[in-house]
């Protein structure tokens, strides 16, 4: 399903839309002179719009820029200082490319440590956690449903609904990672994230996987019946 959307995509007509830009944040020079800090975005055809950072005085003359970048964001710690982080390919945004600091109108390349590498990280988690919170609902959704539809009694409507999450699952989840490879997404962080919980219920199995209807063995001359093992 995955290549064969891929494969839609590749030989359908694409269509740019014309560059883009908004001022993102403000600063002023020792001398007091306001400077912006506008995103100017290129058209990604089927990809997320790469960007650069311009900076611009009052007059609208461009002072400086950055190259451009898959990914920026712009954090400011005081009026006159603010720092420009860019990521390259969506699948690498793990760590940030690039690291800049701009004071008045001069950008200045920091050299990337092992501290703005995960400054960085956590920037690009912060600035993206509705995402990947949507992610991880949407790959656990046929697991979800996997859990749910094993417990019901009637064995022919069991039998019917785990054949269809489980084919159906696997589509859904290759959709769910096309979608996250054409967003600002990092594919590698979403795994991370899903491993955790997904470990976590590995290994509580006997628990969750066991959640639901359960025939019990008569005890004491009692009556079989349906029960919850909670």
């Amino acid at each position: 399903m995955l290549l064969a959307l891929a494969a839609w995509l590749a030989t359908a007509p694409a269509y740019a839309h014309r560059p883009y830009e908004y001022v993102d944040a403000s600063l002023t020079d020792a001398s007091g002179r306001q400077l912006y800090l506008v995103k100017a975005f290129t058209d990604g055809i089927i990809l997320p719009d790469p960007a650069r950072v311009i900076v611009r005085d009052a007059m609208g003359s461009q002072l400086a820029e950055t190259p451009m970048r898959d990914d920026m964001a712009i954090v400011c710690r005081s009026k006159h200082e603010c720092l420009v982080f860019g990521w390259d390919a969506s699948s690498s945004v793990v760590f940030p490319s690039d690291v800049w600091k701009v004071t008045g109108p001069y950008l200045s390349p920091i050299e990337l440590s092992v501290v703005w590498r995960v400054v960085g990280f956590g920037l690009h988690v912060s600035r993206s956690w509705f995402g990947y919170l949507a992610a991880l609902g949407a790959v656990f959704l046929p697991v979800v449903a996997f859990l749910w539809s094993r417990h019901i009694r009637r064995r022919a409507i069991r039998t019917a609904l785990l054949v269809v999450v489980v084919t159906g699952g696997v589509g859904w989840l290759c959709l769910v990672t096309f979608i996250v490879q054409l967003s600002y997404l990092s594919l590698p962080i979403l795994s991370l994230f899903a491993a955790l919980p997904g470990g976590a219920l590995w290994i509580w199995r006997p628990r969750c996987l066991g959640c639901g209807p359960t025939r019990l063995a008569p005890d004491k001359g009692a009556p079989a019946e349906w029960t919850r093992p909670w």
